[in-house]
């Protein structure tokens, strides 16, 4: 899986200009909604399936502004199931990532590296959770602190802020927060957050066949075999074209 053209932006192409310390790692993993009142009335405002979308894109834009300083390959395919996730939440498995080794200290790219993929993790896991009936704000904490990340390490000048405020407006307008349960939310498409992207229902579901026709789980280990599926409850195919390739 490639990033999304639009977070392949130059200012993202620098060296760390960021703070990081031991303590500011640590921070990001207990970052409470009230510290952040306005972003996490916002993502309130929207749908679960809506906020799961929104911290996935998050983790994009930290793996993007780290992919020419560290090998981010894992963090693709962890991202290219987290997407899968969002068409049916049974495509994937995402397993914590190994804590990385820093004898020498803090290390400012191989930590938020991590940190992205991790709260990934707790993002499926509370999504699952979700959709097993179990009452959280699990999706949202964890989309909040994707984006807390994101923000600290993504140089202003590379508009992740005015992205973001766009990106939740608009999630707003087509996906709001409703009293249904996750299964009834309509699911979000996997480019809904280009900023060039027009949405339509149309788009929508064209969107979410392009990408399901990607899919290879033979390629990634974080899409699961069809097999445990279906053993979950999916029905029919989930990845109709992984028979015709090569």
């Amino acid at each position: 899986m490639k990033l999304p053209a639009y977070v392949e932006r130059t200012e993202l192409k620098t060296k760390v200009d960021y703070e990081w310390t031991r303590r500011i790692g640590n921070s990001f993993q207990a970052v409470p909604g009230e510290d952040y009142p306005k972003l996490w009335d916002a993502l309130e405002e929207i749908s679960v399936r809506a906020a799961y979308a929104l911290g996935v894109t998050c983790s994009e834009w930290t793996v993007a502004r780290l992919h020419h300083l560290a090998d981010v390959s894992d963090a693709l395919l962890r991202i290219e199931a987290a997407w899968a996730a969002t068409i049916d939440y049974r495509y994937a498995t995402l397993p914590k990532p190994v804590t990385p080794k820093t004898p020498s200290g803090p290390d400012p790219i191989a930590e938020p590296l991590w940190l992205a993929q991790l709260f990934l993790t707790y993002l499926q896991e509370f999504y699952v959770k979700t959709h097993n009936g179990v009452p959280n704000k699990g999706v949202r904490g964890s989309t909040l602190r994707l984006a807390v990340l994101a923000k600290h390490v993504v140089p202003k000048k590379a508009g992740f802020d005015k992205w973001l405020a766009a990106s939740l407006k608009k999630a707003n307008q087509h996906y709001p927060a409703k009293t249904v349960p996750v299964q009834q939310e309509a699911p979000v498409p996997p480019d809904f957050f280009h900023p060039e992207i027009k949405w339509s229902p149309e788009a929508a579901a064209e969107s979410r066949a392009r990408f399901v026709a990607t899919l290879d789980p033979s390629r990634n280990p974080y899409l699961r075999k069809p097999d445990e599926m279906k053993a979950d409850g999916f029905t029919g195919e989930p990845y109709p074209q992984a028979g015709t390739r090569k």
